[in-house]
């Protein structure tokens, strides 16, 4: 789960996982968000480098995993009822 908040073009939020929480920071160039998560685990840091596209209130992109390659994401604005 990502949480965002967006100050002009600086994004702060966090970073939920099954089993760790952390900080993401990055920033909103026009349609392209790019941001960085690290958590703590067993003595290690694992890094997550995401990039995407804004399109409307969905996201879609790749996250970089390190040694554990590439993948893809999307997130969609949640919506308060």
């Amino acid at each position: 789960v990502l949480t965002f908040e967006q100050k002009m073009t600086s994004l702060v939020g966090t970073h939920h996982m099954e089993w760790l929480t952390g900080d993401l920071r990055g920033s909103v160039t026009g349609d392209r968000v790019a941001f960085h998560a690290a958590h703590r685990y067993e003595g290690q840091e694992l890094h997550y480098q995401f990039q995407g596209k804004v399109n409307g209130d969905h996201i879609e992109g790749e996250v970089n995993l390190g040694e554990y390659g590439r993948a893809k994401w999307s997130a969609q604005r949640h919506k308060y009822v």
